[in-house]
This record gives structure tokens, sequence and C-alpha cells, in this order.
């Protein structure tokens, strides 16, 4: 339905509309306010208010890749880009908001077009999902989501509504806050929403950048208009000075693994439990795989250990194409003892059975996980070809419980996938000094960001007050 923005910019507590912009000082750090000069009330990012008194803060669309009414078919389905809700998190003291898409499928189902953010250059397509059970209650610290804790520290927000248009499926408000909660399980993105009246989950899909400018049909001098304005368009959160300590900081990390880490003996077996399994899922297919690694002797208490994993391109290239691989530490005597049989290539077949259910069992037997991306994409714009790709990633983590462990790797893939593509690289990191520097770097980094930030407001305040 079409929905129609109201601003309001009384006071909701005494209703005057003698409103002042002003700040307040946090930790060094100013924050607009928006304070009623009769009652005294204020009104910060956390307040459904400021967005309303704030507005113009979150209505520039100079950046905007997608037109409302645009028809596009994605993997076979047709989509017509009916409206966009834009958020910001309230936690944020500075205009960061991203943009929703909402697209109307050809069946009447409604789907969310969002800007990946975790890595990836393209989109999530989220639609309504309805999990195994969910559990929003019964922790503080965790939810529960088909049988897997997750964290709310790590994946919750508050997400707010800053801005509009076109045709929603439901009234939005402007300044309204959800609880939100963004997580990803194997390849998939999900989102928890939750208000005071409702809960809804919706399940996200990858689309590369090509794939959706081709099908909304985005014509390449917009595409390499948006591309001159700078990354900046996108919806990071990160200054450019941060950027900067990020580089010395991978640097650092490069030279302290390269030449200071001590590598680890390969693992003693290799269990291929599947390859190549097809996938079938309503938006496309995909490719599955599991292997059984190990075991790897991680036996020191409080030794930061390092799982480097990377593409392999001399096995199988990557080329405008996407795996996923996602890593289970399992203690090697817990899986003997709960699998009951022996942990070899011959009982592949019921490792793979067991394993592949491994989020979901009722007793918890792996100690660590992690996910890693990686992708290639290339084109050609206006400046004429270019390549994005990522095909390392290093993970690092310190065993609370030391011993012989199994490295369970799950690996899915946009297109059949080979043996041995994503190799595991397991080192004892000797670099407490390199982390140190590191600090040091990225402290001075942010010091000098706060400095400078603060500085030019300043200057903006001085300014203000010689016009005056």
């Amino acid at each position: 339905m079409a929905t129609e923005k109201v601003i309001k910019m009384e006071c909701t507590a005494c209703g005057s509309n003698d409103i002042k912009k002003t700040y307040r000082e946090e930790d060094g750090e100013k924050i607009n306010v928006a304070k009623c000069n009769s009652c005294g009330a204020e009104y910060d990012p956390k307040t459904p208010e400021y967005y309303h008194y704030f507005h113009e803060l979150f209505t520039d669309n100079s950046g905007l890749l997608f037109q409302l009414g645009t028809k596009g078919t994605l993997r076979g389905m047709e989509f017509e880009i009916v409206g966009r809700l834009r958020y910001q998190d309230e936690e944020d003291t500075e205009p960061y908001p991203w943009d929703e898409w909402v697209l109307l499928s050809a069946e009447g189902w409604f789907g969310y077009l969002v800007e990946a953010e975790d890595g990836k250059a393209g989109y999530y397509l989220y639609q309504e999902h309805v999990p195994e059970s969910l559990d929003l209650y019964s922790s503080d610290d965790v939810i529960e989501f088909n049988g897997k804790s997750i964290s709310r520290e790590d994946t919750g927000f508050v997400g707010r509504i800053a801005d509009f248009d076109g045709e929603l499926p439901w009234i939005p408000q402007i300044g309204e806050g959800m609880q939100l909660y963004d997580f990803a399980i194997g390849k998939n993105q999900y989102t928890v929403e939750q208000t005071e009246s409702e809960i809804s989950i919706t399940k996200g899909d990858f689309y590369s950048y090509e794939e959706v400018v081709t099908a909304f049909n985005v014509s390449a001098d917009k595409v390499a208009h948006l591309k001159e304005m700078g990354d900046a368009q996108k919806k990071g959160k990160t200054r450019a000075l941060v950027y900067g300590a990020a580089l010395a900081l991978s640097f650092i990390f490069f030279v302290g693994v390269n030449f200071f880490d001590k590598g680890l003996p390969a693992p003693s077996q290799k269990i291929i439990l599947e390859i190549n399994k097809v996938q079938v899922e309503k938006n496309g297919n995909f490719y599955s795989g599991g292997i059984l690694h190990g075991p790897v002797a991680l036996k020191r208490k409080s030794q930061l250990y390092g799982f480097d994993l990377f593409v392999d391109q001399k096995i199988q290239h990557l080329n405008n194409d996407w795996v996923a691989s996602k890593v289970y530490l399992i203690k090697a005597d817990l899986l003997a003892k709960e699998f009951g049989k022996p942990i070899t290539q011959e009982n592949a077949t019921l490792l793979n059975n067991y394993l592949g259910d491994i989020d979901t069992l009722e007793k918890v037997v792996e100690n660590y996980s992690f996910q890693e991306d990686f992708w290639h994409e290339s084109g050609r714009d206006s400046e004429g070809p270019w390549t994005e790709s990522t095909t390392f990633s290093s993970e690092l983590a310190v065993m609370d419980d030391p011993g012989d462990y199994y490295l369970y790797q799950q690996i899915f893939s946009k297109n059949p996938q080979k043996d041995n593509w994503i190799p595991i690289v397991t080192s004892e990191t000797h670099s407490s000094w390199y982390y140190l520097l590191a600090s040091l770097v990225l402290g001075v980094m942010l010091y000098l960001d706060g400095g400078l930030r603060n500085s030019s407001a300043k200057k903006d305040d001085d300014d203000e007050d010689d016009d005056e």
C-alpha cells in the first residue's frame, strides 16, 4: 500500500514547537540532540523523535543505484522494485543508514534486497522464513535458532526507520525502532526482527553485484558515476583513517604470520565425507561437500593458534564464482565417544550423516567454529575492466580445552568443486609483539581521527559564533 511520511516537529513531552538542535558531549564525542526549550526534554539517536527533528540527515538519495518501478528477473524470478526502507543503527551517532529495496514478485510475495556487508560484492535477497525452532526469551545472552545458540551481543542491535518511499507491505513510522539479530548459518544470512507486537524472520540468499545490476537494467553510465562518487557511498561505518589503520594491521599481521609463526604438521588423515551433493532451493541450486581432517594436536594451553583457509587456484580456478567454507573444531576423544564407531574412510557415509546435523545435535560436540566466504567477480565499466576477489582468510583461536582435534569442514559452492580446493593450514602464532604494535597503531589512528573530527566540529561552532 502507498504510505505517506509524517514528520512531527513538536515536543512529545509538552507539545511545544520550540525545539533547538544542539549537541551533547560523551567521552569526547559530540552527539546531535534536539532539545525542547520549554520543558528541557532531549531527543538523541535512541529516540523516535530524533529521526523527525534530524530527518534531513537521512534524505540524500544521490547514491541510489535503483529506481522505484523498475522490473527485472533474478534467476528466473520476476520482480518489480516497489518501495525502499532506510534504516539507521541507533548506536551510530552519525548518519550511516542502509537501504532495503522492497521487491514484489510476480507470484505476489515480497522480498527485501540489501547490499552485502560481509565482505562480498553483491546483495542478499531476503524473504519470509519459518525456522524449525526459535526461542527469544529463555536466555539473556543468546537466542536459540534452529537448535543453535546465537549471541545477542554479537548479532543484535536496534534499527530505526529513518526514511522510506514507495509501495510498502506495511505502514512504517519515521523513528520506529525494532530489535534486530543478523547472523549467518551456512551460506545464508538470517534476520530476526522483534517489535512489541510481532516477530518476523527472513532468510537471505546471495546475488552478485553484476547479477543484480544486470537484472534491473542499471546503466553502465550510472554504475560508473557511482564508482566515481567513491566507495564511501557504501554503507560502511568506518572512516578513512580507520581503514588506514586496518591496512597497517594487515601488514603487521602478514609479517608476523609469514616470518614468526610456527606451522603445525599436516593432519594425519583426511576423510572425504561427501563431495558435490546438489542442494535444491527455490532460488537456485548449489553444491555441498564435507571433509574431516585430523586429528591435529592443539595441546598448548593459552597458545594462540592460526587457521588459514584459501582458494587453491592450482586445484580449481575461481572465476566469477563463490565458495564458502565452515570449519568446526571437535575434540577427538569426544567425537570418538559420541560417534561410537572407528573414524575411518570406510565409515565416511555414517560420519557424514552424523556430522551433517552438527548444528542441531542434542549434545554439542564442537568446541569452536568459524565460516569464511570466498568470491571472485569481474566486469567492465567506463574505466575499463575490473576485478574484485577474496581468496584468503585467517582465523585465530585459543583452545580452552587443549588436546587433539578434528577439523570438520563443510564446503558450499556455486559450481562443482574439486577435492582439496579449500585447504586448511594450522599454525602456532608467536606474535604478541606485533599484536601489541597493531593495538598501538589502531589506538593512534582512532585518537587522531577523533581529534580531527572534534577540531572540525569546534571550527564549525566558532564559525557559527562569528556569524552571530
